[in-house]
């Protein structure tokens, strides 16, 4: 899991996606990382800022996937675009 589960796989995985797509920061079921965490095929319960919960374990979150879902310190608004996402992700080399 932790080959396809990292910062690099979500940027990889928002450049393909709908760029005015919107998503809630704090919606830890349907989050941005939650979501993305389900199209790797994971069977998702909970996406917190620091872990997730997937097939009936916990894992820990790869490092920057929590920063790029809020946009480095933006926790508000909550709603947010993966192009905004991607834009910050792009500012942190990826």
């Amino acid at each position: 899991m932790e080959q396809i589960v990292s910062a690099k796989g979500l940027v990889n995985w928002l450049e393909k996606q709908p760029q005015d797509t919107t998503y809630i920061y704090d919606q830890g079921c349907d989050c941005l990382n939650a979501r993305y965490l389900r199209a790797m095929g994971l069977d998702i319960y909970l996406v917190g800022s620091m872990s997730f919960r997937a097939d009936r374990q916990d894992h820990e979150l790869p490092p920057d996937m929590d920063l790029i879902a809020r946009l480095g310190d933006n926790y508000y608004p909550s709603d947010k675009t993966y192009g905004q996402a991607l834009a910050y992700a792009r500012t942190l080399g990826y």
